[in-house]
């Protein structure tokens, strides 16, 4: 969605993202890279033909929010109440998985536990769902002493990451969805998560879900059906063109900000932060102009205000040397 088509990794690297192929491998700096292209990247502005709110998106986990982006566009702040589900399907799958704990935990429960040793591990055993991404899903977790714990995420014991676990703030990141990759076998595969430091952990959920990967390729297909086309980028300034069958929600991949403004056939309309970082707009049916402009209103005061300064503070060097030769006449 943010217009990635290209993907640098080092050679040794074994997991690759869904939808990439490999270009080519290349040396640099005593080492090989690999370049990869993503064969589902979206244009610079794609059309939505369903819509939601964010009060409604925020009710959906984090596996169900990542595979909802791609059908529907998510608009913040929006003061009307006719953004509900339209035909929301999940396509996420909550894999068959069997938890066990090492004697370090006590008072397990559903939406606790505590460890009373640094470094207790928590196993799980789950089947892999076939074509389909899978994922560790940590939610809402929270660690209740008064600094800083982890949990480092191991499968079949390769250490894929460690995730730093907060007190009860709300500034820290408390959900985690993390890539297990994609397998070709039905086969039993192994989680170890070590948490680092003893204490009690409060959490939502923690469960192995499994994102369908054959949707994907059609919804994307339909994102791109009506997208801007003729693009040209300038100094703040993009422009193209896009043609409609009915009304739609126009998303670019730009990072939403205030100081963008969304023209269409010359004329502005409202926009909206989409998708939780992007910009956009609703556009009638018809064949239309489309063009963002940027303007930093700050930017421009804080010219003038640096051409003022420059002005006095010649107007004052240049009088005080006048001042000085003038006495010493």
């Amino acid at each position: 969605m943010s217009c990635s088509k290209y993907l640098i990794l080092n050679k040794n690297d074994v997991e690759i993202p869904y939808g990439f192929e490999k270009l080519k491998d290349y040396p640099f700096n005593n080492d090989y890279y690999s370049i990869y292209e993503n064969l589902n990247v979206l244009p610079l502005g794609f059309s939505y033909e369903n819509f939601v709110s964010e009060e409604d998106f925020e009710k959906l986990d984090m596996a169900e929010k990542q595979s909802f982006i791609l059908s529907h566009a998510v608009i913040h702040d929006y003061d009307k109440d006719d953004l509900l589900y339209d035909n929301l399907e999940s396509n996420v799958i909550i894999n068959e998985s069997n938890f066990d704990f090492d004697d370090n935990f006590v008072d397990v429960l559903e939406d606790s536990f505590k460890t009373s040793r640094k470094n207790a591990e928590l196993y799980i055993d789950f089947e892999p769902t076939l074509n389909s991404e899978n994922y560790l899903m940590v939610s809402d977790i929270y660690f209740e002493n008064k600094k800083r714990s982890a949990f480092g995420v191991y499968l079949n014991e390769k250490n894929i990451g460690y995730y730093g676990v907060e007190y009860n703030t709300e500034i820290n990141n408390h959900n985690f969805l993390i890539n297990l990759g994609h397998f070709d076998k039905t086969e039993t595969n192994h989680l170890k998560i070590v948490f680092t430091e003893k204490g009690k952990y409060n959490f939502g959920k923690i469960s192995v879900v499994s994102q369908n990967l054959g949707s994907l390729n059609e919804l994307v297909k339909g994102l791109k059906k009506n997208s801007l086309e003729n693009v040209f980028i300038g100094n703040d300034y993009i422009s193209g063109n896009i043609s409609l069958d009915k009304k739609k929600f126009l998303c670019f991949s730009i990072p939403y900000s205030s100081f963008w403004k969304v023209f269409v056939d010359g004329c502005e309309v409202k926009s909206y932060r989409t998708q939780e970082m992007f910009i956009g707009s609703f556009v009638e049916s018809g064949t239309h102009k489309i063009e963002l402009r940027y303007s930093n209103t700050f930017i421009c005061i804080g010219k003038i205000i640096f051409l003022v300064g420059f002005i006095l503070f010649v107007f004052l060097y240049f009088g005080n040397k006048f001042s000085k030769a003038k006495r010493l006449r």
